[in-house]
């Protein structure tokens, strides 16, 4: 699948600007009942010693193994070296399935408000949705609506923040639409949102969008 370089469409895109154990000793404690005067003590005679009295001693072998064993562990599954979805987190283009990561560094290019933590696989200009990968989430999105010649570019689908599961990315209702003009909404970095947001007036109306900064870029 023919990719075009980032940098090259960095000089074509215009984007708006906007202890332990321890033991227990009895020490210099008073015995005072054991104390019995020698004359006394010869006349008690010989002591009978009681056999012990045997004890039948339960042991609860139910332990609450199980409810220690049945603890919910989050573990972070590592990502895959090459062929991440769309909207994975990534530092080169060959980790991901588009052969596009979008970093910072590149984003930059285009606008230096622009940022992507952690890099994101997209690939900007596609035209089909199958140039975002096999997963029905991977969509072609078309935010043109939103920011005049902003280009096409893969998203991970959303409904919420929470789906794309990743620090400063959103899941906005920017009014973007798919290649056949339906509703779509995909995840982004908070940065691109909160550029495109400033560039259409959204963050002057009131109330604000809540992805709107205080202040927009200038």
């Amino acid at each position: 699948m023919a990719r075009v370089p980032l940098v090259a469409l960095a000089a074509m895109l215009t984007l708006p600007v906007g202890a332990g154990c321890y033991s227990a000793r009895i020490s210099g404690t008073d015995l005072w009942f054991m104390d019995v005067a020698p004359e006394v003590a010869d006349d008690l005679g010989p002591v009978d010693v009681l056999p012990a009295e045997t004890i039948d001693v339960v042991t609860d072998t139910t332990s609450d193994v199980a409810a220690e064993t049945t603890t919910d562990t989050q573990v972070d599954v590592p990502l895959p070296e090459k062929d991440r979805p769309t909207g994975s987190a990534c530092e080169t283009d060959d980790q991901c399935w588009t052969m596009s990561c979008l970093t910072t560094e590149f984003l930059k290019l285009l606008n230096p408000n622009l940022e992507a933590p952690g890099g994101m696989c997209s690939y900007i200009g596609c035209s089909t949705d199958d140039e975002c990968g096999p997963d029905a989430s991977a969509k072609c999105a078309d935010a043109n609506a939103v920011s005049e010649g902003f280009p096409k570019l893969c998203v991970k689908v959303c409904a919420t923040d929470a789906d794309c599961g990743r620090a400063d990315y959103g899941c906005p209702d920017l009014g973007v639409v798919d290649n056949a003009g339906g509703k779509l909404m995909g995840c982004l970095p908070l940065k691109l949102v909160q550029l495109l947001l400033c560039d259409n007036k959204t963050c002057d109306k009131v109330p604000k969008d809540p992805y709107c900064p205080q202040t927009c870029p200038q």
